[in-house]
Order: structure tokens, then C-alpha cells, then sequence
């Protein structure tokens, strides 16, 4: 008898453990970092487990991921015969994805199989679109039902061209549905909540479902998605006042003087290009406040093109009148299309605003030519899924024509009282795949020569490769500076960053009607990105496609004619509170602190029309 129990219960396990392994035997495992301040706690109410949501972002798997890296690069090289024949995403997906009908039979797999616990009266699960409205509001499914096929027609649309399924879901179903375990975190910084991962848990997928990574669910943004504009009056003693003098002061005017941006370059012209700012943590502008921008600088009075989310004009920020301001005072003619991340009650509190962000943009029908983004968030925190996922889509947008522009961050070489023994790299502005822009400051008894400022972001990805157009100038440095940090705190083989430069302090901006002054690396990204924009403009007058990924042109043009960059030879971006030294600029080299210089523009036209593939 014990013999014969002893056999059945080796056979229920022997079941379970097959049931198990059939349907899911893919582990997903989870190296994200947690951050020293945040602390986790166990979740033992099933009543927060019903009721606090995630929002999952489910990144649906690529064949042929080799074709992208190479397309990417091939389209993006001014020496390449594909140099600037760019690939829709449409016709990407049709590549890398693989036959559309399997594609969509696979979609609807993933559908049911994250609907499957469902209750349509009392949904644990939501998954989430943009209806077809100017503004796109988010709308959502909870159930795949012969009543709602227009719905699914639409979402089905958005997934195929993102290629990521976005759904809100509660905890209770992320553990049953995922076979893991969720914790509640409390960091110090806001005393906010946020529920993740618990610690080094995995999670699980049903094998036969085409899923590379759900996101959402494994990293803790850090408070700062997007670089607060701030004045920063305190790099050397004798700049200590509340309004700069003249001489410091940055307008569309100095940038056009500065950088050599004829105003024959700024006229309106029949072909146009498009631009794009981004707006994090309720950030808005004032409609009132860039009319006044633009008259007080005699440049044309202009609305935003396209406005995607809510934009709060009675409550408009530094940050939000910075962006608009400056990427029109610099090309006013440029249609100008704003995303503002939006809080509805379809969005929990656990949304990660960048990948929210990249989500929306993959499903514009009309996707701009040239975006400026001042997030950041530190790259040690990502998981390699997170950081690998994000990048590929930033190669997807690459490839088809658009220039991503970042923000270099303003904290140095990320060395705080925690990290002062290893740098922490920003990113997205450590991916390969974006145009990073650090920050310079001119003062009045320089004749306008450009240094360093202390706090503008720069060093080495910990985690990405040097690509190879960036390696003739880096390794250049690295073999002739004598003034390099300790080896140990940074990756030396890795991508360095920025890649350029712009004027990043004291913006003259108009707020509430009134002057301010304003800067960081997300003063300096802006008006850069209006920069590339007249580019744009340019070559499509000239019958030339839009530059498209810049760095390959910028790091090619450099190695044949630096003189189209202004040598930044003076500053550095440690920190010395912390006894942290950083990276110093070098003559006639590319540093870490403010990557191959700022642009002459007019020689840099030159070159940008001397490349016709």
C-alpha cells in the first residue's frame, strides 16, 4: 500500500512538473538593480494585490535582428551606397518580424493568453490603446469579443507597427498569470510607493508565445526622468547674482552668432521638415509665454503644430517654455510637434514615463524627423532586457530616418557621496544608437570662447560597446590624455558620451510673462535639435534626404575636417565634493565632458550637402 501511494504521488509530480515545463518553460531572469534607498516590502494584503495595478509593456520578439544592426548602419554611413535610403518601419517589421498573418495570429495568442483570468466586470487586466482622435487619448480593451472588433482592429494596427502590447494589470494576476512574486518599494527620496519585482525574482512565459521581454515590471525609475532646467549660477565664485550680465546671457540671437546660423538658412521654405519636443513629469507650456518669446526676438509668431496629450497651459513650467521656446527661436518655421505624457485613470502609478513615451511615438502614423528628449535615468538600475529593448527601438527609428537627440544629463560623471568609486553612466544617452548633447558656458572676458560646465553629463556606458564610428576619436583620447580618472571607476572599451556640445546656461526665456533664466543639458538639447532641423530643411531643399542618426556624419566629419567643430580645450565634469576628479577636456580632441565640441553650422552645411546617396 505504501508502495502503490508512494507511485501516485510520484506521478502527480512527475504531471505537474511536465504541466509546468509545457507551458511555461521560458525564464526570464531579472538583474535590475534596486537602489539604495529604495526599501521592499512584502505585499500580504489580497486586497492591495487586487487593487494597485502595473502597467506591463510586453515587447513582442524580432527574427532578424542581425538585418536591423546592419541596415541601421548602412543608412546612416556617408561613405555607404544606402547612405540616406531609410526603411519605414512598416516595411522594417515586414523583415525583422516575419509573415504578417503568422505575426497576427501570434498577437492574438499573446491577447488571450494576458486576458485569460479576466473578469470583464471587475478587470484585473486592461490592455491599452490610442483611439484615433487628434489627440490620441488612451482607450483600452478587456475582453476579445464580436462587440468590439473595431477596437481590435486598432489595437491590433498599434501592436503590429510597435510591435509591443501595453496592458495594465492588477498584482494579484501579474503573480498568477507570470509565476512570480511582486514587492512593494519605498524609496527616501519622495516616500512614494512602487511596485516592482521583488529582489532577483524571475518571472515566467509560455514558450510558445513570440515575447522577448515584459518591461514594466523589473526597473525602478529614479525621480528625474527628464533633467529639471534649472540656473546654475555657482561655477565660479564671481558668477554669483540672481539675473546674468549681458555677456552671459544666451538668446536665439547669441546662438545664431555663435554657432554661424545664417538667417538665410531660417526662412520659411515650401519642403518641410518636422521636430519634435518631449514632456515628462507634467511638464507644459505657455501658448501666451511663446508669443511673446518669439516677438520679444523678432522672429515669427508661431503655434505648436501637433499636440499630442494635454498640455496645461495655466500651469506652464520652466522646463516646458525652455523646450518650445528655444527649438522655435532657433527654427521657427519648422512645424513643431509636442508629446506631453498625460495622467489619466488608465494610467497606475507604476508607469515607466520612458517607455510610455517610446510606445506612443512607434505608433504615429507621421513619426517627426528630429526629436529632442531630456530624459535620463541611471543606466546601472536597467536590466540588460530593458537597456537591449530600448536600444533596438531607437535602431528602429535610426533606420527609419529620425534623428533621437538626448540630453547628456547634469550630474557630472555620476559620482554622488554613494558612487564615488565607479561613474554611473545616463542614459539613453549612453546608447550607441542616440546623438548625446553635453553643455558649455561662454563668459565676457573670454571673447566668446566655449568651456566645460562642471555638471554637464559625460563618461562611458558600463554596459554598451564602443561602436566603431566613434572609436578613431576616443581611443585618440584615451592613448593621449595625461589627466585621465582612475581606470576602475569607468569602462574604458565602452561607448563614451556626449558626442557634441551647445551653450547650456543662463536662457533668457519668457515665464509667466516675464523674464527668467534658465539651463542644463536641456536647455542646451533643444536648441541643438532646431539646429539639425535647418539641416533637415536644407538637404530636402536640396533634394537630399534628412540626416537620419547623425553620429556617423559628426564623428566622420571630424576625423576630416575638425575645423567644423569649436574645440572645447577647458573644463571638466567631476565632482569635488565627493573627491571626484571626472574627465577633462583635451585640445584638439573629443573628450568625455563635451564630446567632439560645438558645431559651426555654416561648414557643417558644407559637408552635410557634399553627401548625396
Amino acid at each position: 500500500m505504501k508502495n502503490f501511494s508512494f507511485l501516485c504521488f510520484s506521478l502527480v509530480i512527475v504531471y505537474l512538473v511536465l504541466f509546468f515545463d509545457s507551458n511555461y518553460c521560458k525564464k526570464i531572469d531579472n538583474n535590475a538593480k534596486i537602489p539604495k534607498k529604495c526599501i521592499s516590502y512584502d505585499i500580504n494584503s489580497s486586497i492591495e494585490k487586487k487593487t494597485q495595478f502595473i502597467r506591463m509593456y510586453v515587447g513582442l520578439s524580432f527574427s532578424d535582428k542581425d538585418w536591423l544592426n546592419e541596415m541601421f548602419y548602412n543608412v546612416s554611413d556617408i561613405y555607404h551606397t544606402d547612405y540616406g535610403k531609410y526603411v519605414s518601419l512598416k516595411k522594417q517589421n515586414d523583415i525583422i518580424i516575419g509573415p504578417n498573418k503568422e505575426h497576427v495570429n501570434n498577437i492574438y495568442d499573446i491577447l488571450k493568453w494576458l486576458l485569460k483570468n479576466n473578469d470583464i466586470n471587475n478587470p484585473s487586466t486592461r490592455v491599452i490603446y490610442y483611439g484615433d482622435d487628434q489627440k490620441r487619448k488612451q482607450q483600452y480593451i478587456t475582453e476579445l469579443s464580436n462587440e468590439n472588433k473595431r477596437e481590435q482592429r486598432l489595437l491590433l494596427k498599434q501592436i503590429i507597427k510597435s510591435n509591443w502590447i501595453v496592458v495594465d494589470m492588477n498584482i494579484e494576476n501579474i503573480e498568477m498569470l507570470l509565476n512570480t512574486k511582486i514587492a512593494k518599494y519605498i524609496c527616501v527620496e519622495n516616500d512614494k510607493s512602487i511596485y516592482k519585482l521583488a529582489r532577483n525574482a524571475a518571472y515566467y512565459i509560455e514558450d510558445k508565445l513570440n515575447i522577448d521581454y515584459i518591461a514594466g515590471i523589473d526597473h525602478i525609475p529614479m525621480i528625474h526622468y527628464k533633467e529639471k532646467a534649472k540656473l546654475i549660477d555657482s561655477d565660479y565664485e564671481f558668477l554669483q547674482f540672481d539675473t546674468p550680465p549681458e555677456g552671459l546671457i544666451v538668446t536665439p540671437q547669441v546662438l545664431r552668432t555663435k554657432y554661424n546660423i545664417s538667417t538665410e538658412y531660417i526662412n520659411n521654405n515650401t519642403i518641410s521638415t518636422t521636430q519634435c519636443v518631449s514632456e515628462f513629469e507634467e511638464q507644459f507650456y505657455s501658448v501666451d509665454d511663446l508669443h511673446t518669446f518669439l516677438s520679444n526676438n523678432n522672429l515669427p509668431v508661431v503655434n505648436v503644430s501637433v499636440q499630442y496629450g494635454f498640455n496645461n497651459n495655466s500651469v506652464a513650467t520652466g522646463e516646458g517654455n525652455l523646450d518650445t521656446q528655444f527649438v522655435l527661436g532657433v527654427s521657427p518655421y519648422i512645424p513643431l510637434t509636442v508629446i506631453t505624457l498625460e495622467i489619466n485613470p488608465f494610467t497606475p502609478n507604476n508607469t515607466d514615463p520612458f517607455l510610455e513615451w517610446l510606445t506612443f511615438v512607434l505608433t504615429l502614423s507621421d513619426i517627426p524627423d528630429a526629436f529632442s528628449t531630456s530624459y535620463g535615468d541611471d543606466e546601472k538600475y536597467m536590466s540588460d532586457l530593458y537597456l537591449d529593448r530600448v536600444s533596438l527601438d531607437l535602431q528602429r527609428l535610426g533606420t527609419a530616418g529620425k534623428s533621437m537627440i538626448f540630453s547628456s544629463g547634469d550630474y557630472g560623471v555620476g559620482c554622488t557621496a554613494d558612487e564615488n568609486t565607479r561613474y554611473v553612466a545616463h542614459f539613453p544617452a549612453s546608447s550607441s544608437y542616440v546623438t548625446s548633447v553635453g553643455a558649455t558656458l561662454a563668459y565676457p572676458t573670454t571673447n566668446g570662447t566655449e568651456f566645460a560646465i562642471h555638471w554637464s553629463g559625460g563618461g562611458f556606458s558600463n554596459y554598451f560597446p564602443r561602436p566603431d564610428y566613434q572609436k578613431e576619436a576616443v581611443d585618440y583620447y584615451l592613448n593621449t590624455n595625461k589627466n585621465l580618472p582612475d581606470p576602475s571607476y569607468y569602462n574604458a572599451s565602452n561607448r563614451a558620451y556626449p558626442d557634441v556640445a551647445f551653450y547650456g546656461n543662463y536662457y533668457e526665456i519668457i515665464e509667466n510673462g516675464h523674464l527668467d533664466y534658465i539651463g542644463g543639458t536641456s536647455a542646451s538639447t533643444p536648441a541643438f535639435t532646431g539646429m539639425i532641423s535647418l539641416l533637415n530643411q536644407i538637404r530636402l531643399n536640396n533634394n537630399l534626404p534628412t540626416m537620419g542618426f547623425l553620429n556617423p556624419f559628426l564623428y566622420q566629419t571630424f576625423s576630416k575636417s575638425p575645423n567644423v567643430f569649436n574645440n572645447i580645450k577647458v573644463g571638466n565634469n567631476g565632482n569635488f565634493e565627493y573627491n571626484c576628479t571626472g574627465f577633462f577636456c583635451e585640445e584638439g580632441s573629443y573628450s568625455p565632458v563635451t564630446g567632439l565640441g560645438s558645431i559651426d553650422f555654416g561648414l557643417l552645411v558644407e559637408k552635410a550637402l557634399a553627401f548625396k546617396n
